[in-house]
């Protein structure tokens, strides 16, 4: 049983979300999209406990980011905040500091990607646009 969620259950979602992931990876966000909210409707609440939802929020906000849907990544990638093992998730600061910027949120978008170039230095922001490593050497 992984964090509390049944074998079965926890099987059910890793399953989902890998699909999710191949489906993501292949540029079907919305199919994606749906496999992951089948995944966390499967976590058992209070999803704020379970380190499952980590990682499924943060799949949803990072789909949701590339198909430009920024208000929806916000509310994701905000929500796994609130998730266990975020510590050190350079990813999740990455994507949280794009979609505020996206949103216009410069200043919080200045903190997250302060945040990921600590946690992840210039190899993460290599395949992102540049507008975001220029956010930060604005200052």
């Amino acid at each position: 049983m992984a964090n509390d969620i049944a074998d079965d259950v926890y099987k059910r979602i890793t399953v989902l979300t890998d699909r999710g992931n191949r489906k993501s990876d292949r540029g079907r966000y919305a199919e994606a999209i749906a496999d992951f909210e089948q995944a966390l409707a499967l976590v058992p609440e209070p999803l704020e406990e379970r380190e499952a939802s980590t990682w499924i929020l943060i799949a949803l906000g990072d789909c949701q980011f590339l198909q430009g849907n920024f208000a929806a990544a916000r509310d994701y990638l905000e929500r796994a905040l609130e998730c266990p093992d975020v510590e050190g998730t350079e990813f999740l600061a990455l994507r949280l500091g794009q979609t505020l910027l996206e949103l216009g949120h410069d200043e919080e978008a200045r903190a997250a990607l302060e945040d990921a170039w600590d946690l992840g230095g210039a190899t993460l922001f290599e395949d992102e646009d540049p507008k975001y490593l220029a956010l930060l050497q604005k200052r």
